[in-house]
């Protein structure tokens, strides 16, 4: 399992040519479980998003079909350490270091397509994301003209603008759709 990170704010087009991130499974840390920061860096900061959970393998599937190819949807938290933030030739690492990922619980798709994400902690965040916004049928469609997508990838369609600083001590939780601490992690 993998997670795909489509580097795009919500409500952008989706490329042709997407910018993308692959982030593998051991640099994730699931709901529930702690996440330890590494000592090369003093700051840290999450950016809340939404992955897709993919269900099928697919290769070149046609917009018009990419619904078929994911089944549940969850609450995610991307890592970002300021060391590697100022240092352009190591922002790829970011993606590898453990606890880039912090992953929720699966819930299940919205009928209408729109989803919100409300996450406390240091800073309260509340945002809502509509079909248009995350665009995940043409997402799917576009990366897999590249690349084989497998069942259990992660999907993150676009990642929203919010930066959340986070200390040891600090508890961040988050809710989807109104289902209560979708995702719940320590910082440590």
């Amino acid at each position: 399992m993998k997670a795909i990170v489509i580097n795009r704010h919500p409500g952008t087009a989706v490329d042709m040519e997407p910018s993308i991130s692959i982030i593998p499974s051991s640099a994730m840390v699931s709901d529930g479980k702690p996440l330890f920061t590494a000592g090369f860096s003093t700051s840290w900061a999450v950016t809340p998003a939404l992955a897709f959970r993919l269900s099928r393998l697919g290769k070149s599937i046609g917009r018009q079909f990419a619904s078929r190819y994911y089944d549940s949807v969850m609450p995610v938290m991307m890592v970002k350490a300021a060391a590697l933030s100022e240092r352009p030739d190591l922002q790829a690492l970011g993606c590898a270091i453990d606890g880039a990922l912090i992953v929720g619980s699966r819930q299940p798709l919205s009928d209408d397509g729109s989803y919100r994400l409300v996450t406390s902690g240091h800073e309260l965040a509340d945002i809502t994301l509509t079909r248009e916004d995350l665009d995940t049928d043409n997402a799917i469609a576009v990366l897999s003209s590249y690349m084989t997508l497998q069942m259990g990838d992660l999907l993150i369609v676009c990642t929203t603008p919010i930066e959340i600083p986070v200390n040891p001590g600090d508890r961040l939780t988050a809710s989807l759709n109104g289902v209560e601490e979708a995702l719940s992690v320590r910082i440590k």
